[in-house]
């Protein structure tokens, strides 16, 4: 290089030099750019954990949505579907997939990458991370920690608990403490809020006769007879408690079953009712709506919960 090139490049490392000394600014170690570095890529990986964690939970709980018994606390899937979706997992979700955005467009090669391959990328690993913790049941195990830990967090157990434990309207979380042997179908229960009640099971299956006196929490629906004391509730059906741990597809969907199954069960005394009345009633030439209405009095106490009042396809046949 002759000295006419080599003007201009002292010049200008002379001018850096003398900028770097007027700014105070300090070179920095190979070290310190590497943990710079490295420290970026844990941050993304933790916000890509988090991110699988918030996932497991928001899975767990849009399963608990899939599979719930909404009919017998909302008037349409849309209402229940307001109330239970999981808003804080998905905003904490979004949040911490543009950390990892942020994250790993501040390594030393990050902005070279498209905008989809980083954020596919966050949103990618998180997916599968998310999937194999719900399959863990990590998804349950943090919703109960935190829903134990935080009094500001509703975890799926206190929202389930919340929305069955409605006596007015019939439904009860609790256990039955005893049977009162001097009243035949008749059992001692405590409900969440710790409210003793008596309960007549007459028209309940073995089945569920058989969950009550097991002294497990269960979720009941009722229905208050005048036929009975003020404080007694007329059993209808009987639901297992299954958040007391990580359920998994099959109880949920059990679960679901067996509500249908129940719901079905006055809907069919009721018809078994009205085509006797209808034989009896044949002289009296009413018409069929006013003979159903009159069958729907007798034929079941059950039958005027809310949950089986919502469709009446026989009463319109």
């Amino acid at each position: 290089m002759s000295d006419t090139q080599k003007q201009p490049h002292n010049d200008l490392k002379e001018s850096i030099l003398s900028r770097l000394e007027k700014e105070g600014i300090e070179p920095r170690s190979r070290l310190y750019w590497l943990s710079h570095e490295y420290a970026l890529w844990g941050a993304w990986g933790a916000t890509v954990l988090c991110g699988a964690l918030a996932l497991s939970v928001a899975s767990f709980a849009s399963l608990h949505i899939g599979y719930a018994l909404y009919e017998a606390a909302h008037d349409n899937f849309l209402t229940f579907l307001f109330d239970a979706l999981p808003y804080l997992w998905l905003v904490t979700f979004f949040l911490l997939v543009a950390a990892a955005y942020f994250n790993l467009r501040h390594t030393k090669r990050g902005y070279r990458y498209p905008i989809v391959l980083v954020v596919g990328s966050s949103i990618g690993f998180s997916v599968l991370g998310g999937g194999l913790l719900h399959w863990l049941g990590a998804g349950w195990y943090l919703d109960q920690m935190l829903g134990k830990a935080v009094p500001a967090y509703q975890s799926r157990a206190k929202f389930e608990e919340e929305m069955w434990q409605k006596p007015l309207a019939g439904r009860l979380v609790g256990q039955v403490v005893e049977e009162i042997n001097e009243k035949e179908d008749f059992l001692d229960f405590i409900d969440a809020d710790g409210e003793s009640w008596h309960l007549n099971t007459e028209e309940l299956r073995e089945h569920d006769i058989k969950l009550l006196k097991s002294g497990e929490k269960v979720r009941i629906l009722a229905a208050t007879s005048s036929e009975l004391s003020e404080d007694a509730l007329y059993v209808c059906a009987v639901f297992p408690w299954i958040l007391d741990h990580a359920p998994g597809l099959r109880e949920w969907r059990e679960d679901r079953a067996e509500f249908i199954e129940n719901v079905k069960m006055p809907r069919e005394r009721f018809r078994e009712a009205r085509l006797e009345r209808e034989d009896d009633e044949q002289d009296r030439a009413l018409p069929p709506i006013a003979i159903a209405t009159e069958n729907s009095k007798t034929s079941s106490v059950c039958y005027n919960l809310s949950v089986f009042k919502k469709a009446r396809p026989d009463v319109e046949e």
